[in-house]
């Protein structure tokens, strides 16, 4: 979606096309343009998609049109047959795992397909299938809304998770108004910018220094990588969901942040409320819920918030990597919910620098294949040597001083702070900057793609 062409030649022709269209055909248009988007790499691409939108439809139909056994049965085979999805297809393609292979001894056929949405619509299928059959709302008679809700193009690469109840009104009554345009092209250029501007710079860093020995680093070097490896992750995360939320807005859709300032959280408990919030309210909704519907004590609460938290990182990566990274940060998280009373008699600007401290330490068990490796960078971080002489240091100070400056601004949320004295200051401040800096981003993020292709961790 970040490309020349999704920028100057799909995007006006979608908008065009659906302005046009009128209210009766857009969600036509809409559904066309997530078609044409999940084809855009490989045709097969539109397999895991069409599993989430039949499974989410008959589930719906039969919990109307059947008995409460058959319904409960249907909305099973929804979760299983939607994480089958998941696993065979975007793991295979992100992770190099061909899983279908493993258990069956057969190679998967389709293992190196790009199955762009197959997460998000499995996640929207199984939520809007369950709130159906336990009766929050009524199902969709349209097939083609409850497809274009399942699979919501603009959220395809990594959201936001967006639930049907939020949007049922949009779908059937899809309205482009002047404020809506305004503010979707503003968050679309932002977007843009993050991925291109900021996160693209930080990936870049974090190769450099990590292409080095270990033993050649110093721990400053090492911070520095994992403070770059995890901006960029952070920015190019927030960037597709600031173009996602932008193409919504566009289209007339009000979409919900995903990003709420994660950086400055005061403990890992926040940090995952702030970080991917769609995501987690989705498995808080529909795992954790279930699990402890009311709360009675912690010995059930907190079962039932491990049980939510090992889902969510199931559903982000497989790998020994990603379980021993998980496991990792399941011991943090239960060791600060049990103190949790102690903690917060601890300054929040004090928790928030050790949180980050264990967050960057973390890192390198996320980033490397090897465990031999993480824990060797991880050791070279707390070694506190190898400083003198160390040309990262001077390399870093030169070079990308005003990105990790643009960095905290941006991750911490000061952004909001300044932007809001400035309109106590006086509104027309702002009135007059911002489309200067929005024209001058769109500028330089076109620049950053005519010279090179994007890199990142989606697509």
């Amino acid at each position: 979606m970040v490309s020349i062409v999704f920028l100057y030649f799909f995007l006006p022709v979608f908008i065009a096309v659906y302005a046009l269209a009128g209210q009766k055909y857009r969600p036509v248009v809409f559904l066309t343009a997530g078609v044409l988007v999940a084809c855009w790499s490989s045709l097969w691409g539109l397999l895991p998609i069409a599993v989430s939108m039949m499974t989410g439809w008959v589930s719906a139909l039969v919990s109307v049109k059947c008995s409460k056994k058959a319904a409960a049965a249907m909305l099973g085979i929804t979760v299983a047959l939607n994480a089958a999805s998941v696993v065979v297809f975007s793991y295979s393609r992100f992770y190099g795992a061909d899983l279908a292979g493993i258990l069956t001894g057969h190679s998967f056929p389709f293992a190196g397909i790009v199955s762009a949405g197959s997460g998000l619509c499995a996640l929207h299928s199984i939520s809007y299938s369950a709130d159906v059959f336990f009766g929050k709302y009524e199902r969709e008679r349209s097939f083609i809304k409850t497809a274009c809700y399942i699979a919501f193009f603009p959220s395809f690469i990594c959201g936001p998770v967006i639930r049907y109840d939020r949007i049922r009104e949009e779908l059937s009554h899809p309205v482009i108004s002047y404020d809506k345009l305004a503010e979707g092209i503003r968050t679309l250029v932002y977007g843009f910018a993050e991925k291109l501007v900021v996160a693209a710079p930080l990936l870049d860093l974090w190769n450099r220094i990590s292409g080095e020995k270990t033993e050649n680093l110093s721990f400053a070097s090492c911070w520095i990588a994992a403070a770059a490896f995890s901006g960029s992750l952070y920015f190019d995360l927030k960037a597709y969901c600031d173009i996602a939320k932008g193409l919504g807005l566009m289209a007339g859709f009000s979409m919900p942040d995903n990003f709420n300032a994660p950086f400055a959280c005061g403990g890992f408990n926040e940090l995952i409320r702030r970080y991917c919030i769609t995501l987690f309210e989705w498995f808080r909704d529909y795992v954790y819920r279930p699990l402890c519907p009311k709360r009675k004590s912690d010995s059930i609460c907190l079962p039932a918030m491990l049980a939510a938290i090992s889902a969510s990182l199931l559903w982000l990566g497989l790998g020994g990597r990603y379980f021993i990274w998980g496991f990792f940060f399941l011991l943090i998280i239960t060791l600060e919910y049990i103190t949790r009373k102690l903690l917060a008699k601890i300054n929040h600007v004090v928790r928030a620098i050790f949180m980050n401290m264990i967050f960057l330490g973390s890192m390198p068990l996320l980033i490397f294949p090897s465990s031999k490796d993480a824990l060797s960078f991880i050791g070279r971080m707390f070694s506190f040597s190898g400083l003198p002489g160390d040309v990262y240091i001077v390399y870093v100070v030169k070079n990308y001083f005003i990105m990790f400056i643009i960095f905290v601004i941006l991750a911490f949320g000061l952004a909001r702070f300044v932007k809001t004295a400035l309109n106590q200051l006086n509104p027309n401040i702002v009135r007059i900057v911002q489309p200067i800096c929005q024209t001058v981003l769109l500028l330089v993020a076109t620049a950053f793609l005519a010279v090179s292709p994007t890199q990142g961790f989606m697509f």
